[in-house]
């Protein structure tokens, strides 16, 4: 009998230790690169011409699966942001900052900690200043939220992810910044860079 049961046993534990348990969460860091590489182009873009021959559509990031007994392995996120809304998104955002530089070269408007364009004052403009503005305000913050969601969509991350890709997003708005733009802190307050 003990003959029977120590192979089955063996055969066991051996099974179990091969198995691995994925748990895939949310790809943070891959997020983070595509933002980075998207808010890169629209200013970059939208201020001088084209000179970058990296490829775009994925990025791929390395993420640990763990299991019992199974040495660390890795895995590649991509996360997709090439999709044609996407695109069509990315370029309405480039052609729009140039007319958005003098806002926010002039303290008029600002970045928010959710990745958002606020309106911080209207001093200094006339009434069609103000409009214009606003207009601009308000389409980008458009396209924004649809950027958030589409890649939300594409990567297949469920629209109770669009709060951290906000955030992501607002870091690298923030982080690439123009000297004297004004960004919204974690806490609300406002600064400038």
């Amino acid at each position: 009998m003990m003959r029977k049961v120590v192979p089955v046993l063996l055969t066991i534990m051996l099974l179990i230790g091969a198995c691995v348990t994925v748990n895939i969460y949310f790809p943070a860091e891959a997020v983070r690169k595509a933002a980075d590489e998207i808010v890169d182009d629209v200013y970059k873009k939208g201020t001088e011409p084209a000179t970058d021959t990296k490829p775009e559509g994925h990025l791929a990031v390395p993420f640990t699966l763990a299991g019992l007994f199974v040495d660390t392995a890795w895995a590649q996120v991509d996360i997709n942001i090439s999709t044609p809304p996407i695109r069509a998104i990315r370029s309405s955002m480039e052609g729009r900052f140039p007319q958005l530089m003098p806002y926010y070269n002039g303290g008029n408007v600002g970045i928010t900690n959710r990745g958002y364009l606020e309106v911080r004052n209207q001093g200094g403009l006339d009434v069609g200043a103000i409009g214009m503005m606003r207009g601009l305000v308000d389409a980008d913050n458009g396209d924004r939220r649809r950027l958030y969601q589409e890649i939300a969509s594409a990567n297949g991350l469920g629209a109770d992810t669009i709060a951290q890709i906000e955030r992501l997003f607002a870091d690298s708005w923030q982080n690439q910044a123009g000297p004297g733009w004004w960004i919204q802190r974690g806490d609300g307050s406002w600064v400038r860079r």
